[in-house]
């Protein structure tokens, strides 16, 4: 107690003195006596809360929409385009005569001629300069003599004997069977015949030229 304060009251100096500060504060004040549990300083503020979706906004939904449109109708144009190159490249080869060898080329100019009678295949056949005016009597000959316009007549080559007087040209003499009627009264001929050919970008049956 202050002597030249002779009616001071005594303090306790081991109680707290309660003072009144303004709100928000959260700093210990110098000579300030807090209670042991109480947290010193500011308070640390927790994590900001999460900003709140961003509305989308119409044109880039538009936008996006018509990227996922466009996607899709090229993936579908590309399909179409697949699977009409797909049926081209199978109808070419299905219907693309074999001239990959010269016996080959001979077949296929025979199944045109006779067995089906295709003349648009002939000239896949065929060279640029053909001399096959022989053949072509014989086809004249054979079809005078059908008992009906629409009998069939069939050609086929065996005992095919091969010469190669160049790399790009062959001889095939072979014996050539003829037969045209029905079935149970077919006529049959048989000739030995001599076939060239020429490599124009496959081989092409180029001259025909009957033996016996």
């Amino acid at each position: 107690m202050d002597p030249s304060i002779p009616h001071e009251p005594g303090v306790d100096q081991g109680r707290s003195i309660p003072r009144s500060r303004s709100g928000g504060e959260g700093e210990v004040l110098e000579g300030e006596i807090i209670d042991k549990d109480a947290p010193l300083g500011r308070p640390r503020p927790g994590p900001p809360p999460p900003p709140p979706p961003a509305a989308k906004d119409p044109k880039q939904r538009k936008r996006t929409r018509r990227t996922v449109l466009w996607t899709l109708l090229g993936i579908a144009v590309l399909i179409s385009i697949t699977g009409v190159v797909s049926g081209y490249v199978y109808y070419d080869k299905a219907t693309k005569p074999n001239t990959d060898t010269p016996d080959g080329a001979l077949e296929g100019f025979l199944d045109a001629r006779f067995n089906g009678a295709r003349p648009e295949r002939v000239q896949q056949l065929v060279c640029r300069s053909p001399n096959l005016g022989e053949f072509d009597e014989l086809v004249s000959v054979l079809n005078a003599s059908k008992s009906q316009p629409d009998e069939a007549i069939e050609a086929h080559a065996s005992a095919l004997d091969f010469k190669y007087p160049s790399e790009d040209r062959a001889e095939i003499e072979t014996d050539l069977a003829l037969t045209s009627g029905p079935q149970n009264h077919a006529n049959f001929a048989k000739e030995r015949w001599r076939f060239d050919l020429v490599h124009e970008d496959g081989w092409r049956v180029c001259g025909a030229h009957r033996l016996n």
